[in-house]
């Protein structure tokens, strides 16, 4: 009868249903499978070249003996006997930079420091402060002379 056909119908809609959803769960798990695999092949791998780092660095400090690491430590700094003071007048810097292309290019002066004058205490702590871009190397390279032994730079002042 035609109440038969229809359950009949459905029951097979059911079973084929079913049978799909299973397929799909069984696909799932084997992507969720391969997935965890490659993890964890990815993750033997690293641990791997951390441990031929860590068996090459124990080789190389097993080549030197402690007398060798020895002289090579730093103690401390000993005290001064004789105090320095140091002094700066008016100090300065400025920069030869080319402008323009390069086949048809001057040079321009930039000033980067000018007027910087101060005095470093002897046994006194000193801090040198300022933002990004401020100068605090440019400075300290002017005051050690580092600055005027550069081709394209310029010092003036005095460092007493």
């Amino acid at each position: 009868t035609e109440k038969e056909r229809v359950l009949e119908r459905r029951t097979k809609l059911m079973t084929v249903l079913v049978f799909v959803a299973f397929m799909l769960l069984m696909l799932l798990m084997y992507v969720f499978q391969v997935r965890t695999m490659q993890a964890a092949q990815l993750l033997e791998k690293g641990m791997y070249n951390m441990l031929s780092a860590d068996k090459y660095l124990v080789k190389i400090l097993q080549l030197f003996s402690s007398k060798v690491v020895e002289a090579h430590i730093f103690h401390g700094i000993r005290p001064m006997k004789t105090k320095v003071k140091v002094r700066f007048a008016n100090l300065g810097a400025s920069i030869r930079v080319r402008t323009g292309l390069l086949c048809c290019s001057a040079t321009e002066k930039k000033v980067v420091m000018m007027g910087v004058s101060g005095t470093f205490e002897a046994g006194k702590i000193a801090a040198i402060l300022g933002t990004s871009g401020a100068g605090k190397t440019t400075f300290l390279n002017a005051l050690c002379g580092k600055i005027g032994a550069l081709g394209d730079w310029e010092m003036t002042g005095t460092v007493y």
